[in-house]
Order: C-alpha cells, then structure tokens, then sequence
C-alpha cells in the first residue's frame, strides 16, 4: 500500500498523502510467525523465515576515488563505495548509530539521541541485528540459547546515496523491515536495484521481540518501544539526511509485512507529523489481525514469574493450533463458534475437504490476514483523503522463476505466489535468502525494472505513472471502485474482485470482526489528521 500527502496540501504541514496499497499475493505452504505465536499450519503464508547470513558486501570500487567522507552534527562518516546493478556508482555508510545502545538503565525505555563521536567513524560493516531467535534451525518449536542471535546494541541504520554533501538533493525512501516483529535486520536490505535510480535509501533496525515490545502498562515500561525506535530513526532522518544528499522533505516510509503494519501505524501517530509525506505497504496494514497485543502487564507478570531464580527448562515456543486453522479467526469466548466456524468452511471450503481445496484454504487465509485488511484501509483512506491525497492497490500475481519457497519446497507442486515474493524485486534476492540464486530470466527482469521505477515515481512525485513513459497509467482508488495494478512483466489493471468476501466478512464475523471497529478508529484518526 502507499500513501503520500498531496504536492502541497495546504491544511496541514507535510501528512502522509498518498498511499499504494498491497493486496492479497501471498500463497503457499509455510511456516509463519505471527504477533510473537509460531504457528504451523497445512497452508500458506505469512512471515518467510529470516536467515543471517554474513557476506562479503560491501565490495570497495578500486577504480573510484577514495572512500566517501560526511561530517554530520555528531561526528564524521567515512563510507564506502559500491555499484548498482546498472553500473552507477553508489556511496554507502553502514551502521550509523541513531540512538544510544538501549542497554543496562536504558533497556526498556523510550529511545536516547545518539552521542557525538570523536575522529572518523568507520561505516563500511553492517551493524549487528537486533537480539532476535534464528527460526532457522528450530525444530518443534524449541527454543534454546544457540537459537539466540544478535545484540541489544543495534540502534544503527544504513544509507546509500548517489552522492554526499549539501545542494541538489533527491527524495529518501526509508525501508522498515518485516519479520513478525521478531526477527530481521538491515544487512537484508541493500541497495544495489533501487540505487540504479537516483533516490537515497534508509534502513534502520529496531528492537524486536519482547525487548521492544514488553510493557507493564505504566511510566516503569511504557512499551512499543519498537514503534519509538523507528520514530527515532524517521527523526535522525530529518535531522541529518541533507548531508547525504537526500530531501528531508520528500521522505517516503515503506515496509512490508509487520514493517508495513509499523508504517501504516506510523501514519496515524501525532508523533510523526512532519517526518514523511509518502508511504507504501507491502503485506501489512494497521487492520491485519496479527497486530494488536492486548494483557500487555499480565504478560509481563507472567513472564516475570516464569524467569529462572537458578536452572531453567526449554519449553516450546508454539506449534501448531489445537483446535484447528479455523480457530485463529475466533475469539476465544466467541458465543457460537461451531456455527461460525461453519460458515466460514462451507464459503470457502464446500462440503469436502482435499489437496485440491488448499487452493480455497490458502485463499480463506490471504483473505483474512492481508487481502480484507488492505481492502478496507484502501478504502478508509479513499472516503478521507480525498481530494487531497491519492491511493494506489496492487497485487503481485506473477510467480517469477525465483521465490521464498524454493528452499523449502513449500508449494507441493502449486505455483502460488508467496508472501515476500514482492522483495526479490526491490532487493537483491542473494541477500534475502541464503541459498536463492539471483534473478535470470527476462519477465523477471522487466518485472524488477517496472516495480523499482514505479517505487521511485511514487517517491518523487506520489504518481507512480506520472506520464506515459511506462505505457500503462495506475488509477487511483476511489471510494467507489477498488481497482488495482496487477503486478506483472506487463502490469494491467483490474478490477475489485474481492466485494463478496468483505460482504460475508461483515455478516458472518460481526463480533470477531474488529475489522469494522478499527475502520470507524482509522476513519476517526485521518479526520483529526486533516
């Protein structure tokens, strides 16, 4: 999805405008990490599981000049140089702290400005990721100390620039990262697609897991410090950002997965007023069920009472549902459950269940964990926006010769389109997954060319067909039409498909369905933004 402020709406100082949307695209057989609960299901999607891997980026252009130099207000940068894919040339710094290390007084509490450091500071490594568990290797959903990754000093962020220093600068597009809000990190990331375009690009970490997320519900641990992370970074952005060649004032905010979600909550927050004007999300919206944590203390205390005084037991972090894939769209004091959970099967399942009807149960998913959630978000922002700011939906329908799934040989034969696919697009696909082989083939290169420059139309102008050039033009949402781009090697656009599906969404799920609840808060929220 994405979103970005008219060119100069004049109500109020730089709001988050216009907005491209994602829809359903996302199938397939995978694990997934949900909202901190590991679930294993007999069909798709989700969260594609986060692999570290330490490589040899960045390789140092021997042929350039010497190694890039900025001096920022806390000290000065030296980089180092790379190239895109398209041969430009591109300056990168690397692990460029944002905030202080959230470690001993400093852990569980809103983030601190960074300190200033004396002489150069070395920015050519990745930083660190943030402390996380590796769901590489966990089986049965046992979690011990090897599974443990990274370090609580990880408040860094990269940026990749054409060029540094004060003068013609060009947009900034800020990447925030997915992973179920447990996992990920900026060397997953890089620059070598978007950068064969004159943007600057930013990836920030932020703290994950229950180190960002713990809360007793009061000024002892206020909690969401995640969210007050990233709102740090979008800060030091503004702060610094023309150093690196960027615009503080063309920001454009995107994200996928939980990171979309993060950036669509990000819209909403007085607290980021001013920081962006455009956003885009992938996956992930303020309305995806995953999102919402609730008995924030009674977690706390319970997590608290289960911390070992001496010697502790593994214990499984989560498998699989027990009563079943349905269960997850009820409320656990749900008054009819059985009659519910009924409907839901006969609407997308009929009378038997086969291998064949993975096609409906994969569908049953999608619709309720993304497609419905980007569907009415879509749709809030084109009854609020408007005529202010535009809306863009797109779905990627076109299963490419590399995806997530390869390693894990998830689809059984079922050439679904998984959820991530998006990225092997926007980022170099080596990075993204150990063990996936770059893209080869001409529609997926004619794929990758039409996404990044529709992402950086977007980013310039918040048209992502502003002219003719790419032969096709992407029409805006309106609140009477959910049309949408068919991501494609020829993208084309179609129309609303999924109307029945919202329909039954609101007549069968009336008491589970906080869907509509929070679309009357979201619809509440723009209109104080106005």
């Amino acid at each position: 999805m994405v979103c970005t402020e008219a060119d100069k709406m004049k109500s109020s100082a730089e709001m988050n405008d216009s907005y491209m949307i994602k829809k359903r695209y996302f199938r397939g057989l995978v694990g997934v990490a949900v909202g901190g609960v590991a679930v294993g299901v007999l069909t798709v999607i989700l969260a594609t599981t986060i692999v570290f891997i330490q490589r040899a980026y960045p390789k140092p252009l021997e042929d350039e000049e010497g190694d890039p130099v900025v001096s920022i207000a806390k000290g000065t940068l030296k980089g180092v140089r790379e190239r895109s894919v398209g041969g430009r040339s591109i300056l990168s710094f690397y692990a460029i702290p944002f905030a202080r290390p959230p470690l001993g007084e400093l852990r569980f509490q809103d983030p601190v400005e960074e300190e200033a450091w004396m002489g150069v500071r070395n920015a050519s490594r990745q930083p660190e990721p943030c402390l996380q568990i590796s769901f590489q290797n966990l089986k049965d959903g046992v979690m011990t100390e090897e599974h443990v990754v990274g370090s609580e000093d990880c408040l860094y962020l990269n940026v990749f620039t054409p060029k540094v220093g004060v003068g013609v600068e060009v947009p900034v597009m800020v990447f925030l990262h997915g992973g179920g809000y447990l996992a990920g990190a900026a060397h997953l990331f890089l620059p070598h697609l978007l950068l064969d375009h004159q943007v600057v690009l930013v990836v920030p970490q932020f703290r994950l897991g229950a180190i960002g997320f713990m809360s007793t519900e009061d000024d002892v641990m206020s909690g969401n410090y995640m969210l007050k992370d990233q709102l740090a970074a979008l800060r030091w952005v503004r702060r610094h950002i023309r150093h690196f060649g960027g615009d503080p004032h063309r920001v454009t905010l995107f994200g996928q997965s939980a990171g979309g979600s993060s950036t669509n909550i990000l819209v909403l927050s007085p607290k980021a007023q001013g920081l962006f004007s455009r956003v885009i999300l992938h996956s992930g919206t303020v309305l995806s069920p995953f999102n919402l944590g609730r008995r924030h203390r009674e977690v706390a205390e319970d997590t608290a009472s289960r911390l070992p005084s001496g010697e502790s037991e593994n214990s499984p972090g989560g498998g699989l549902h027990k009563n079943g894939p349905l269960s997850l769209m009820l409320k656990d004091d749900d008054p009819d459950p059985l009659t519910k959970a009924a409907a839901i099967y006969q609407y997308y399942l009929g009378r038997d269940m086969d291998f064949e009807l993975s096609d409906n149960l994969t569908q049953l998913y999608t619709d309720y964990f993304f497609g419905v959630p980007s569907d009415m978000v879509a749709l809030a922002h084109a009854a609020c926006a408007r005529p202010y700011r535009q809306t863009f939906l797109f779905e990627l329908t076109y299963r490419g010769e590399r995806s997530v799934s390869d390693l894990s040989n998830a689809t059984v034969g079922k050439d679904w389109v998984i959820h991530g696919d998006d990225l092997l697009y926007l980022f170099p696909v080596e990075a993204l997954r150990e063990g996936l082989q770059p893209l080869a083939s001409s529609e997926d290169f004619a794929l990758r060319d039409y996404m990044t420059k529709l992402w950086v139309n977007f980013a310039y102008t918040g048209n992502p067909t502003p002219d003719a050039s790419l032969g096709f033009t992407w029409d805006a949402v309106e609140e009477d039409k959910l049309n949408y781009l068919a991501l494609t090697p020829s993208p084309t656009m179609k129309p609303d498909y999924r109307s029945k599906v919202r329909e039954f969404y609101r007549t069968v799920l009336p008491e589970r369905n906080e869907f509509m609840k929070k679309l009357t808060a979201l619809k509440r929220c723009m209109q104080l933004i106005e």
